[in-house]
């Protein structure tokens, strides 16, 4: 299956003219007949002029100076007024040619019907483009259920963080607005950055665990929007609550791999450097080396994410418990990593635009009229970040749902499969070869939605 529900028709080009049957109706006189017998020539005239050869080697009808196309008084295929695949009377229509004619007439086979889409995407292979449009589109067709999840838990989430700044944080902050002058002590001022950082890590909990429930959730309802089907936010967490605890595991699991790999590559990328300076090695030496080991773990900790990117989707579709989910991902991924790279990356920042977009206003408003260790200022932060939450989190996650779809379906036929479930024809074409070490169609996990 190709991103293209049709082809031009193999062999021959724009400029030749189709055969004509001689026993046929309006064809042509046969090669042998003389060419002053043709209809447009004078008698005994060849014609290509004089000296041209008159008999059994120019047919009596050639094409007109505007192109190919019928000699005159020949009718147009398919009738007198030939359909946008024919021939007509100026000459030849290449865009119908290119098509693959016209079912009544014209030259080559009828193009391949479209791909069905029951739902939110066509099912066939799909480009970054339908990808984007998919999920805009599941989010305005089942607003209600995808912004409802979205804005549930990113509002409980906020009022979470809220909460853990307000009663952890604001002694710091406070700290921080005084006079330097004044002399704090030592011991209070680490009790402080303590709880700070007990809430910092508190909150970023509570964001990962209402980050994993919104996912799977998410992933339930986009997965049912493919079909057409609309889902209630009860409807999802009934699918999505046997899972729930495996899903959050998986969740633990992922972070604890990549960013577990940052802080295992930072080790070199910050200890090298120093005994190289403590070393009195060159200045220029010490940076390369900082810069290499940096870029390094940056780059493996990027490529352990996107090949765990498809995890959640496979742990919440296919039921699959959490080492399952996460080598249907790496398998998944396998031989498309800078593709999933390149359209995640590209929806992650589109997403970034929006919530910037979303947020600047209140940012800007709570730093020009509020003190920043004020409950106001938290709170008009947090609402700001829980609305830009609420639209952006539905993007990532619509976004790696269909990128899970189009991978099984380039990899297992899974359109044949959804096809079935939706109860939609779906076309014979032709089918891309499956990827090395996957499964052929109809070998692959069901499909769960």
């Amino acid at each position: 299956m190709t991103d293209t529900p049709g082809w031009a028709s193999p062999g021959g080009g724009p400029g030749e003219r189709p055969p004509t049957n001689p026993g046929a109706p309006g064809a042509g006189p046969p090669a042998d007949r003389a060419p002053s017998e043709g209809p447009g020539h004078a008698p005994g005239t060849p014609p290509g002029g004089p000296g041209a050869a008159t008999s059994g080697q120019w047919s009596g009808q050639q094409p007109p100076p505007s192109g190919w196309g019928p000699a005159p008084g020949d009718p147009a295929p398919g009738g007198p007024a030939a359909g946008p695949g024919g021939w007509n009377t100026t000459g030849w229509n290449p865009a119908a040619w290119q098509q693959g004619g016209a079912p009544g007439g014209g030259w080559g086979a009828a193009p391949t019907p479209p791909s069905p889409k029951p739902g939110i995407i066509p099912l066939r292979p799909l480009g970054v483009g339908e990808i984007l449009d998919g999920t805009i589109t599941a989010m305005r067709r089942h607003w209600r259920t995808v912004l409802g999840i979205s804005f549930v838990v990113s509002v409980l989430s906020a009022g979470l963080q809220l909460a853990v700044m307000w009663f952890g944080l604001r002694d710091f902050l406070a700290l921080s607005t005084q006079d330097p002058t004044q002399t704090e002590d030592l011991d209070e001022v680490m009790g402080m950055l303590g709880g700070a950082t007990a809430g910092a890590l508190v909150a970023v909990a509570v964001s990962l665990i209402a980050t994993a429930i919104a996912s799977g959730l998410l992933t339930v309802v986009i997965s049912r929007a493919v079909l057409g089907r609309d889902t209630t936010i009860g409807e999802a967490w009934r699918d999505a609550a046997p899972q729930v605890f495996r899903l959050l595991g998986l969740t633990l699991l992922t972070s604890l791999i990549t960013y577990g790999a940052f802080l295992v590559g930072m080790l070199p990328t910050i200890g090298i450097p120093v005994a190289l300076a403590a070393a009195d090695a060159p200045v220029a030496l010490t940076v390369i080396t900082a810069l290499v080991f940096g870029l390094g773990t940056v780059a493996v900790s990027v490529w352990l994410y996107v090949k765990l990117l498809l995890a959640v989707p496979a742990l919440m579709l296919e039921k699959q418990g959490v080492g399952r989910a996460l080598s249907r991902s790496w398998r998944l991924t396998r031989r498309s990593w800078w593709r999933l790279f390149g359209i995640f990356l590209l929806s992650y920042v589109l997403a970034g635009i929006v919530a910037e977009l979303i947020a600047v206003i209140p940012s800007l408003v709570g730093t020009i009229m509020l003190d920043p260790a004020s409950f106001a200022f938290m709170a008009l932060q947090q609402a700001a970040t829980a609305l830009a939450t609420a639209i952006t989190m539905p993007i990532i996650a619509g976004v790696t749902v269909l990128l899970y779809v189009d991978q099984r379906i380039r990899r297992e036929a899974l359109d044949l499969e959804l096809a079935r479930t939706a109860g939609v024809p779906l076309h014979e074409g032709p089918q891309p070869p499956a990827g090395p070490g996957t499964p052929g169609p109809g070998h692959g996990p069901t499909w769960a939605g």
